[in-house]
């Protein structure tokens, strides 16, 4: 039974929905995010409509907590699968973020799965951070699957370094090496970060006779006018 002053509200937000959203969001920035579920199930109880807009914003608030909550995240869309609230690519991009901040790189790649069979458009963001998951957890094969499915989906310089991050992570430095250089070919130009994950990958290796390549790195570097930062130089 809701209280009677949870009920005067559910009133005035069946008359406004919106008013709801900014409530969500409201509770998400104050890292709420049981309240915004709780919220969420008063409003289906009190018959209030609950649509893709008030869920997606409750996502967004699970993937910008400062805790890990993929798994807030993934309620609420099993939420909307009960309540028959279809999930558009905002509710997807802000899942697939929840998971990669909790480094949830299998959860990420089924939810871009999950868009395509809706045929929902997967932008650079969401791809950039399902390739970010991969990343955290050295998943390099599957972060390489990414950038090979670009007639499928999106990606930009953040999913090439992200890809390059994995490798560094997993020390695997030729694979590096090798992306670098289809990344110097395609119309994504390598970067600091590009140039630094490379040259990690193959300082990790610990082995002295690869010294050469990351000398022949830097000198790229040089002439290219990327900043040299103090990591790359130890």
């Amino acid at each position: 039974m809701l209280a009677p002053s949870t009920q005067e509200q559910l009133r005035s937000w069946r008359r406004d929905p919106k008013q709801a959203t900014a409530v969500i969001s409201q509770l998400g920035r104050e890292q709420q995010l049981d309240s915004v579920l709780k919220l969420l199930d008063s409003m289906w109880e009190g018959r209030v409509e609950v649509n893709v807009i008030h869920c997606s914003a409750a996502i967004a608030a699970c993937a910008k907590s400062r805790r890990s909550s993929w798994q807030l995240a993934l309620a609420v869309l099993e939420m909307m699968r009960e309540r028959w609230v279809e999930p558009n690519e905002f509710s997807y991009g802000a899942l697939i973020s929840a998971c990669d901040r909790g480094e949830q790189w299998q959860a990420a790649l089924q939810l871009l799965g999950s868009m395509r069979q809706r045929r929902l458009v997967a932008n650079t963001i969401s791809v950039g951070a399902a390739t970010s998951a991969c990343e955290k957890v050295g998943c390099w094969g599957q972060a390489l699957m990414l950038l090979r499915s670009q007639d499928r989906f999106s990606v930009d310089e953040v999913t090439y370094n992200a890809a390059l991050s994995a490798c560094d992570t997993a020390k695997v430095w030729h694979v590096a090496l090798n992306l670098l250089s289809a990344m110097s070919t395609s119309r994504f130009l390598p970067d600091e970060v590009s140039y630094s994950a490379t040259m990690s990958a193959i300082s990790r290796k610990g082995v002295f006779k690869l010294w050469p390549l990351s000398l022949a790195l830097w000198s790229r570097m040089r002439q290219a006018n990327i900043g040299v930062d103090d990591f790359v130089l130890a």
